[in-house]
């Protein structure tokens, strides 16, 4: 997976001065096999001085040459006061730890919206216990907000 941090002075171009946005560029529009994702977050959420945007691109990669692969979303943030790249490989545990007691989770795929991360959790629970983790019970009821008994 190659990730780029980019810092940038500007919201990202056609986003309607958004402070925040997700692009994920389809795959069969660049020629790939695998999207090119953007996430961007800014100072207004805390997460950067007065003014700036940090965006982060992500992909799986795919060539010889990672940092051509992403350029399609590079060219979106334009101009970029600095950017910082990392490219990692990507693990997985070899056995099901269903003998080993040693649940591990899969690395952090290219996908920013954390759906893969939050399967790999939900696997790990039904791997642990044996059942699906059961979300009804973590739903708030109305008295853990209003202090009231759930009519």
């Amino acid at each position: 997976v190659i990730r780029v941090i980019c810092i940038l002075s500007h919201p990202i171009k056609n986003t309607n001065d958004a402070n925040s946005c997700q692009i994920i560029i389809p795959q069969n529009q660049v020629n790939r096999k695998s999207d090119i994702y953007v996430c961007m977050i800014s100072y207004a959420h805390n997460v950067a001085a007065q003014g700036k945007y940090i965006a982060i691109v992500s992909t799986t990669v795919e060539t010889s040459e990672p940092e051509t692969e992403i350029e399609p979303a590079l060219e979106l943030l334009e101009p970029i006061d600095q950017k910082f790249v990392a490219i990692s490989d990507l693990y997985e545990a070899t056995d099901d730890g269903s003998e080993s007691q040693i649940f591990a989770s899969r690395s952090y795929d290219a996908t920013t919206h954390f759906e893969t991360t939050c399967n790999d959790i939900k696997d790990i629970y039904k791997r642990m216990t044996g059942s699906d983790f059961d979300f009804e019970n973590m739903k708030r009821k109305q008295n853990d907000v209003f202090g009231e008994d759930e009519q």
